[in-house]
């Protein structure tokens, strides 16, 4: 299913624009703006499993436990690569110190989806990410 590209309600404010990987890059916001659900939203980049070498520019929304993975743009605009819902069933893995995977359970649609390494510009937003997905896992839905 293809979604908008979220540009407009992730761009960095600012003075607080990312230098690095891609020149379209962006930092994460923790910033709720008028959705008490979002926890943290933003730019990232991921690479698959097949070819890492290769960076895919990634808008990433933390809602509650509800993970919103958007990717290529196509046709103006970006294709949904995963909706999850975190559980203590997934896990986080920090791999470097701007990188880290989210891995949902085995044989889940998820396990596939999330197949990818997340990548951060530095490693205080890796650390931000980490730190909101590893909560949304542990967070028991009511």
């Amino acid at each position: 299913a293809a979604e908008d590209d979220g540009q407009a309600a992730a761009a960095s404010p600012p003075g607080k624009r990312a230098t690095g990987m891609t020149p379209r890059a962006r930092v994460a916001e923790i910033d709720q703006g008028d959705d008490p659900d979002v926890i943290i939203k933003g730019f990232l980049e991921r690479r698959g499993p097949r070819m890492s070498f290769i960076a895919m520019e990634t808008f990433a929304e933390l809602r509650g436990q509800r993970l919103r993975v958007q990717g290529e743009l196509v046709h103006g605009k970006r294709i949904l690569v995963t909706d999850a819902t975190l559980s203590e069933a997934f896990k986080v893995e920090r791999t470097q110190p701007t990188r880290w995977r989210v891995h949902a359970p085995r044989g889940t649609k998820q396990a596939t989806e999330l197949s990818f390494e997340w990548c951060a510009k530095t490693v205080e937003e890796a650390d931000r990410w980490e730190s909101c997905l590893r909560d949304a896992c542990e967070t028991h839905s009511l």
